[in-house]
């Protein structure tokens, strides 16, 4: 894999491929799982193209929650309320490759 270096880079650089949460995401941002800044997330495809993207990583267990409470008909309050007590982590924002390498344990374990 190529290394790019944007050191020099004015946070106006806009990746080829990104999302909005990467647009968004302050040019001091770094991912908590890798600690890799922003533009340290950066990567060339095999196009030769520009790749970065910011993902909001959060606990499924708030998924399975809302599920829940919708198929019995409860309120939405039970939801989130549910959730609080059952979620590991805070939804919080890491970069895609954490949050596809974290996949990649959770179906090896």
């Amino acid at each position: 894999m190529v290394a790019l270096n944007f050191s020099t880079l004015d946070g106006t650089f806009i990746p080829d491929s990104t999302n909005r949460a990467w647009q968004d995401a302050h040019p001091g941002w770094m991912c908590p799982a890798c600690s890799r800044s922003k533009f340290e997330i950066v990567r060339l495809t095999k196009a030769g193209k520009t790749y970065a993207k910011v993902v909001l990583h959060h606990c499924h267990i708030s998924d399975l929650a809302h599920d829940i409470i919708q198929q019995y008909g409860l309120k939405p309050c039970f939801a989130e309320r549910l959730s609080m007590l059952l979620e590991r982590f805070k939804p919080t924002l890491i970069c895609e490759d954490c949050n596809i390498a974290d996949g990649y344990v959770k179906r090896e374990i």
